[in-house]
């Protein structure tokens, strides 16, 4: 840092939220004691350094390449060059770590990141034949990157409520993932099947919507996954859209990252910018 340089703190949280998309970091597998550097995307650092230990929560699945096991954990190295990369954060143009006290929200209850896991299970026993809870229950799995036991609480899920989208697309998200960064070429399988479970049910418009963020981006998720997986979703274009009506639209920029108007499925720059 240069020498009476002051930090812009608006730029640090803008870019605290903005993956590092080529930061790689060292994790060592727990099963096969395989040492490798693993894209984490955004990454969490969770608690104060004061007064409890640092923990971090990853965008990313984090796998080991070489036995595909979750039991994999930051090496010492790893954490230097986390905290690294969080100075170079603040007081550069570094990005991608999100710095947080660990309050989460499950089911619209702010609770402390390490009870979330413990109040979901509690709330499944309470519910035992509630779908939302079990995609609920994967989401917080995936915060503690417990991806096998998120995949069988969506699939549980959808057993219970075949309408709950959020599950298929959770789903069809960590089967791609595995097959493009991990390489497990039976995930493509998998995330294909899932993929074209959501586009059928996308198409009635007769879904449950929870957990979904943003409905507007579910074509466009569609459409990249397909094009990522190489397969074809058929009349993907013609599916059933939630538009913007003709004012709301005029009166709103499309950002170039926005799923385009034209329900092709891609996003704006890819598509009708290019025109």
């Amino acid at each position: 840092m240069e020498k009476g340089k002051k930090v812009n703190i608006k730029d640090v949280r803008k870019r605290m939220w903005e993956a590092d998309d080529d930061l790689e970091i060292e994790f060592r597998c727990n099963k096969c004691n395989k040492k490798q550097r693993i894209k984490p995307g955004l990454i969490k650092k969770i608690g104060k350094e004061e007064e409890e230990e640092i923990t971090y929560e990853f965008e990313n699945e984090i796998m080991c390449k070489n036995c595909h096991s979750n039991d994999i954990e930051l090496t010492e190295e790893g954490i230097n060059e986390i905290e690294v990369h969080t100075i170079g954060m603040i007081y550069g143009n570094k990005k991608g770590v999100l710095l947080t006290e660990g309050n989460v929200y499950v089911e619209n209850k702010k609770m402390k990141h390490c009870e979330a896991y413990d109040y979901i299970l509690k709330r499944i026993k309470e519910e035992s034949l509630n779908g939302e809870l079990y995609l609920r229950a994967g989401n917080v799995a995936c915060m503690f990157n417990k991806y096998s036991e998120a995949i069988n609480y969506y699939e549980k899920s959808l057993e219970l409520n075949p309408k709950l989208l959020g599950s298929l697309m959770n789903l069809v998200g960590i089967f791609e993932y595995r097959y493009t960064y991990y390489k497990i070429e039976d995930a493509k399988v998998t995330a294909s099947f899932y993929l074209e479970e959501m586009a059928n049910l996308f198409r009635t418009q007769d879904f449950d919507d929870v957990t979904i963020r943003n409905k507007h981006e579910i074509v466009q998720f569609m459409g990249e996954k397909a094009e990522s997986l190489g397969v074809h979703i058929p009349e993907l274009i013609q599916m059933p859209k939630l538009q913007l009506s003709k004012s709301q639209f005029k009166a709103r920029k499309l950002g170039r990252n926005e799923p385009c108007h034209c329900g092709s499925g891609k996003k704006y720059k890819k598509c009708c910018l290019k025109i």
